[in-house]
């Protein structure tokens, strides 16, 4: 066989190439040392020994050279290469030879390192030099991540499972949560501090973590713990037998158990605890317990309450105190010390028929012994079965055993209390049950009483039968059958059993009572009769009833109560009436009659009456008749309301007349003269339409409204538009036309023309005339209706003086017309501010005055009141004017700059509204121009037309106030 070794200091190895088939065996070796060796093809080839980690030594060839051709003969095949190779080979081995020069020279300079040689300590740190080569210290390992030692990790210091070259202390290893654990098997000795192998069994220990499984570590000890024991066969602890598991010593078994007959048993005075796994004693009587094999021999588990159970002795059974068993238990009148020795339900008393002390097992005195089953029996009470030869009933208590009912009984005298036997109670005697009373006699509402037709007889202590009618009988011992009574017909202390009051003596047999209100009647030999005596019943056909004069009022008959007085309920009262709050009245359909003092019927429409009581609720009596209101009209067969304003009507449907309603193309209305108004208390009426001056709130409410008067500001005026106020007539009359006649003094009643000196319609007249005659109209017409105040020493009153009234209208009227100028620029002032201010103003009047070139309102102190003062009267102005003036007084000014621009944007800067309500502030007209005497005579002539106008008219309201009351009434 033919090899081939390829010998490489590399690190892999290079790869062998064959050329010959017949080389059997290729083997590629790293060199470590330099041992030569020539194998049998004289192939240089280095031994060495190789150091592993088992400490195991191996010999390895190396191969020296890189690649070794062979041929057939064993060598090397011949090749010719060119010079120019030969000359590069040269190079590079002058070039290898310099650089194995330098190296050997560096290497020999430099630390050796691990594994590597050395002649002194000149190793790396944590290692030294033995045996001519680098090592680590005892306790560090070399790591290649570092090429260095480092010290071995300690149980529980951190560690990298990543890390191969990482190492734990020896029989350790890094875990998977990246600390050093000990290996299996091995713990960790806190003394030395390294991983040490488990303990086996009987080696002393100090915890359970240091001794091999399964054992622990038991006084001081690995061992098997105290519920196991140890098996040598299988070198393990296995769990010690409970009660009834096979063993073979008694070692295998628990505490407190033995092995017998191949099984762990528990002693005989003891029981296996599941709980414990041991052998526990017993439990003796009155101990606590969960099941019945717990408790002593003959004894059971018993409940003693819902959450506790014990141990007691089995039925029959006694528990020993001496023996701690559970014995037999003691018969009848056996000696004994306590009741429980005692057998069922005897007791271990002190046996009186004997002298001194000696306990027995006895029955109470209320019971007897009955042997058949060895049981104490309770004497037989009241009720209970008994019999002459079996039990016995309780005599202490008066009971004896009644042949009849086989039931323990009082005797015949006696009763049964619930405790004893006790004598029965006698008539009129307290009682719960008829049981307690004597013969023939029941227990009625908690009296003994006879029974029906039976008495008390005093003399005999019993109940007798009662006396039948007309029996002699000893008074008020009710011997009398029921409905009668004893009555005394003579003087002596007997009498004779007679009908009672309210029953009557029937066909001569018994006592019959009275027939009652509603019950049937007859006025035969025998009746039934009514009760005439107490019940003041008669008999009107076959019915028991009261005379037409009476009710029944349950007992008897009483006489009907009257109209207007008390009464509870409505059949107590006359016919035709009921009981109102107490009090009789005729129903609503009727009406007292004072002559008969019935309730007759109302009359009907148009029947004859003397008062209107008589009459339906909507009617009066009048013309004595009984009519209708003037509010409503007859519709069979009731008065039905008239219809108001604005309601539809007709010939039969009638329109309500009181407010001067008349039905016109079928609705209700006021007619031609008149309007629908509303008075100051709320009523509504028609009332006369509204004269020229007059208040007014749509121009519907003014005379001739259609064609020449207009409601303005609440006043009746005429229709600027086409009319003029005609002074003398005081009516509205046409705008005039040019060359018509008019009145040169008052120049308005022109249409845009001037009335000149010829009093005809001419040229046009100055638009300043124009509107001061307007405003005069206006406060003439105005002045017809008002009321006048004076001020006095700061308050107002009425002025009962017709000439000072006189004297305020003259100056009103001259400082309204002004002085006349007819050339001077007319202002923006007009007439319709003032008249606003005049209307609606409180306190003041409106005034056209002549200041410099301008015309504007003033404000004065003398008062014209508006229409709303005629009706509330000086008074209420006074209290006003008053609150005014305080409030003014009181709070600071204020002034919207934007409104008095508004306001007065009709004046010039230079003309400011004047302050009035002050005679020092007051501003006076301007001086009189040419022509001041002429104007103050058309003044007065004015004035004195005014006032003949202003008193007719007042004369005409007047009239028409004193009918428009007329007709209210």
């Amino acid at each position: 066989m033919r090899r081939l070794y390829a010998l490489s200091n590399r690190n892999p190895p290079l790869p062998i190439q064959t050329y010959d088939d017949d080389i059997d065996d290729v083997r590629i070796i790293q060199s470590r040392n330099n041992n030569v060796i020539r194998n049998e093809n004289k192939t240089i080839v280095r031994k060495t020994t190789n150091n592993v980690i088992d400490n195991r030594s191996t010999d390895i060839n190396y191969v020296e050279t890189d690649n070794v051709y062979l041929n057939e003969a064993g060598r090397c095949p011949y090749f010719r290469f060119p010079w120019w190779v030969w000359l590069l080979l040269a190079l590079g081995l002058l070039s290898l030879l310099g650089l194995a020069l330098g190296l050997g020279l560096g290497l020999g300079l430099r630390t050796p390192s691990i594994n590597s040689r050395c002649t002194s300590n000149n190793c790396p740190a944590n290692s030294q030099c033995i045996n001519n080569r680098c090592e680590c210290d005892s306790g560090y390992y070399y790591d290649y991540s570092i090429s260095a030692c480092s010290a071995y990790l300690h149980v529980g210091m951190t560690c990298s499972t990543s890390n191969t070259n990482q190492q734990c202390i020896t029989n350790a290893y890094c875990a998977s949560n990246g600390y050093c654990i000990c290996d299996t098997n091995y713990f960790l000795d806190q003394n030395t501090g390294v991983c040490t192998a488990l303990l086996a069994r009987y080696v002393p220990c100090a915890n359970d973590d240091q001794c091999q499984a399964p054992f622990v570590c038991k006084v001081s000890l690995c061992d098997c713990n105290q519920t196991s024991y140890y098996d040598s066969g299988s070198n393990t602890c296995k769990r010690l037998g409970y009660a009834n598991e096979p063993c073979s010593t008694n070692s295998q078994c628990v505490r407190t158990a033995n092995c017998s007959t191949t099984t762990c048993q528990c002693a005989t005075d003891h029981y296996f605890d599941t709980t414990e796994y041991q052998c526990v004693r017993d439990q003796f009587i009155g101990q606590t317990c969960t099941l019945g094999y717990e408790c002593i021999s003959n004894a059971n588990c018993t409940s003693v309450s819902p959450f506790s159970n014990q141990c007691e002795c089995n039925s029959g059974l006694y528990y020993d105190t001496t023996t701690g068993t559970c014995v037999t238990q003691l018969t009848y009148s056996t000696t004994c010390t306590s009741t429980s020795q005692c057998i069922n339900n005897l007791l271990c008393l002190d046996d009186p028929t004997v002298a001194g002390v000696s306990f027995q097992c006895l029955c109470l005195t209320t019971q007897y012994y009955l042997s058949s089953n060895q049981t104490c029996i309770s004497l037989g009470t009241y009720g209970d079965a008994c019999n002459t030869g079996g039990r016995p009933c309780e005599t202490r208590y008066g009971l004896s055993c009644s042949a009849s009912t086989s039931t323990c009984q009082c005797s015949s005298i006696n009763y049964w209390n619930g405790s004893y036997c006790i004598a029965l109670l006698y008539p009129g005697q307290t009682c719960t049950s008829s049981s307690q009373c004597i013969n023939s006699s029941s227990c009625t509402s908690s009296i003994c009483q006879c029974n029906t037709n039976y008495y008390y007889s005093s003399l005999t202590g019993q109940c007798q039968p009662q006396l039948a009618y007309s029996s002699t009988c000893t008074l008020g011992n009710y011997q009398c059958l029921n409905n009668t009574s004893c009555y005394d017909l003579t003087t002596s202390a007997t009498g004779t059993c007679s009908c009672d009051s309210t029953y009557y003596y029937y066909d001569g047999t018994s006592c019959t009572l009275y027939a009652t209100y509603g019950q049937t009647c007859a006025a035969a030999t025998y009746g039934p009769f009514c009760n005439s005596i107490t019940r003041s019943l008669v008999c009107i056909g076959t019915q028991c009833t009261c005379l037409s004069t009476a009710y029944y009022n349950g007992s008897s008959c009483v006489t009907y109560t009257s109209i207007g007085f008390s009464c509870t309920t409505s059949s107590q009262c006359v016919t035709n009436a009921y009981c109102s709050s107490g009090i009789c009245t005729c129903l609503s359909s009727y009406y007292f009659d004072t002559t008969t003092g019935n309730c007759v019927a109302l009359l009907t429409f148009g029947q004859a009456c003397i008062s209107s009581i008589q009459c339906p609720t909507n009617m009066i009596c009048t013309t004595s008749l009984c009519l209708c209101t003037s509010t409503t009209y007859y519709v069979a067969p009731n008065c039905v309301s008239r219809i108001s304003y604005g309601g539809t009507c007709s010939a039969t449907v009638l329109c309500d007349t009181t407010l001067g309603l008349v039905c016109t193309s079928s609705v209700c209305t006021c007619n031609s003269t008149q309007y629908w108004s509303t008075l100051s208390n709320g009523t509504q009426i028609c009332a006369n339409l509204r004269t020229l001056g007059q208040s007014c709130t749509t121009s519907t409410d003014c005379i001739n409204s259609a064609t020449s008067v207009k409601c303005v500001s609440n006043i009746c005026e005429c229709d600027s538009s086409g009319y003029y106020l005609d002074q003398s007539t005081v009516t509205c009359q046409p705008l005039k036309a040019l060359g018509v006649a008019c009145t040169a003094t008052y120049n308005f009643e022109c249409a845009s023309f001037n009335c000149n000196a010829s009093n005809v319609c001419g040229n046009t007249i100055s638009s300043t005339i124009t509107n001061k005659m307007k405003s005069f109209t206006i406060f003439f017409v105005l002045l017809s209706t008002y009321c006048y105040c004076e001020p006095l020493f700061g308050g107002w009153k009425t002025s009962d003086d017709e000439s000072r009234k006189q004297e305020w209208l003259k100056q009103a009227l001259v400082e309204i017309y002004g002085n006349e100028v007819l050339d001077q620029v007319q202002s923006n002032v007009s007439d319709l501010v003032c008249k606003t201010q005049l209307v609606n103003g409180l306190n003041i009047k409106c005034t056209f005055v002549l200041n410099g070139e301008k015309w504007k309102c003033s404000y004065y102190q003398s008062f014209i009141g508006t229409f709303d003062t005629k009706v509330e009267n000086c008074d209420s102005i006074k209290e006003k004017h008053a609150q005014e003036e305080n409030k003014n007084e009181l709070l600071p000014e204020e002034h919207d700059d934007e409104q008095d621009v508004e306001e007065l944007d009709i004046l010039n800067d230079d003309e400011k509204p004047t302050t009035l309500n002050d005679d020092e502030n007051e501003e006076k007209p301007a001086a009189l121009n040419e022509g001041e005497e002429d104007d103050e005579a058309k003044v007065d002539a004015m004035y004195k037309n005014f006032s003949e106008n202003n008193a007719n008219n007042q004369d005409e309201e007047n009239d028409e106030e004193q009918e428009e009351e007329d007709e209210q009434s």
